[in-house]
Parts: structure tokens; sequence; C-alpha cells
């Protein structure tokens, strides 16, 4: 199985790689972050935590992009292929993973980069190896959220693609403004749970200077369940509708 697995998962990243899905949230993200590091000094937890929550809206966009992309054909040749159903969907959770990883790196040394390049004067602080460290596991965690909760309403779970993409938006948008709503009318709580914790780690570390490896963990925990949750709910929808 582990072989089908690793197979099914190069393939689909040489497909996503030789088209050009990938090249606008690229640039999206280039230009995000060397906007947001022309300004100095900055504080390095603060500054981390704007850049996860931009992250996690960029893999939104990644994971219904990889959607929109899908070849069926392809799809179900390379299921014939493997001959394994367990061995696609799981193809497909770690590829999502693959993608959020190469984000996740990108993103969390861009500054590290930027910092060396400016003589270390970046930060309104040294920048630490737990910074990056802490950055990658909470940037992490925002991307693979993200890139499952935006490949939630695959065309085999929402045929209509107009209303998945409003519903993916809103989504988002209601999980970025969950901690002002909830502040608002706390009985939204019980609905809103159902949306991943990208908004928590602003109310944890709001004023921090230093992450802490207890909270972050747990946030990390968090994040990478609800994204395993949702693409559980996603591979189950669609083998249930088949191609």
């Amino acid at each position: 199985m582990m072989k089908k697995t690793v197979s099914l998962v190069k393939t689909q990243l040489q497909i996503y790689f030789k088209g050009s899905t990938f090249i606008m949230p690229l640039i999206v993200s280039v230009i995000f972050l060397y906007t947001m590091y022309t300004i100095k000094p900055q504080q390095i937890v603060s500054s981390y935590l704007v850049s996860s929550v931009f992250l996690f809206f960029v893999m939104v966009w990644v994971g219904l992009s990889v959607n929109s992309g899908e070849n069926i054909v392809t799809e179900q040749i390379l299921l014939l292929r493997v001959q394994s159903v367990s061995s696609y969907y799981t193809s497909k959770v770690i590829f999502l993973v693959c993608i959020a990883l190469l984000a996740d790196v990108l993103y969390a040394l861009f500054p590290v980069i930027q910092n060396i390049l400016n003589g270390g004067d970046m930060f309104t602080r040294q920048m630490l190896v737990s910074d990056v460290i802490n950055a990658l596991l909470l940037q992490g965690g925002s991307a693979f959220a993200g890139a499952a909760l935006g490949s939630l309403l695959h065309p085999r779970v929402m045929k209509n693609r107009k209303l998945a993409i409003v519903l993916t938006v809103f989504f988002t948008t209601l999980t970025l403004t969950s901690t002002s709503l909830t502040a608002v009318f706390p009985a939204l709580k019980a609905i809103l749970w159902v949306l991943p914790p990208v908004m928590l780690p602003a109310e944890i570390y709001g004023k921090a200077e230093y992450f802490s490896w207890g909270s972050m963990g747990a946030l990390f925990a968090a994040l990478i369940l609800y994204g395993i949750i949702y693409s559980i709910i996603k591979s189950i929808i669609c083998h249930r509708n088949k191609f």
C-alpha cells in the first residue's frame, strides 16, 4: 500500500507542477512576503501570526484550484492503476500535506533570509531557532487546514461549482472572523466550532514576545486534526458518489 501511495503522490505532484495552477498563489505569496518584510523593525511573533493567517487563505485557494484542475479520466486511470481505494484517497491527503509543507517552508524562511540580508535588524529582538520551528508548526497547521477546507467541496461532493466556491469563501470568511463574531454573539460558538481555530493563535500570542512550546503543540495538533477530519469527510463522500 505504501509504495502505491508514494507513487500516486509523486504523480500528482508532477501533474500539479507541470501545470500553471500553482503560479498565481506563488506570485501572490511572494508579493505579500516581500511587501510585509520591507517594513522594519517588526515583532517576530506578531509577524508570523499575520503570515499564518494569510497562508491559510492562500491554501484555501490552492485546495479549490486543485479540485478544479482535476481531470476525471486521469483520476480514473490512477485509481485503476493502483487498484486500491485507500491508497488513492490517502495519496490525496498526502499531496495536500506536501503542498502545505512547501508553502510553510517559504513563509517561515523568507523572513529569516530578509533578516540576514538586513544585517539582523529586521526584528525588534534577535531571531532564535525556536522562533522558526514554532513558526513552521503554526504555519504548517494553518496551511494544511486551509488546503483541506478549500478542497472539502470537491466536484463529487458538490457538483454546482459556483455554489461550492461561494460556500468555500463563506466558510473561509467565517473562520477568519469567528473570534469577532463569537465575541458579539456567544451562541455562535455552538456552530462555529466546526471551523478550524486559525485565529486562536492571535488570541494566545497577541501580545507575546516569544512562542510557547506547549501552546504551539496544542494549536498544531488541533489544526492538523481539523485538516484530517475534513479530508476524511471529503474522501468518504467522493468514494460514495464515484466518478
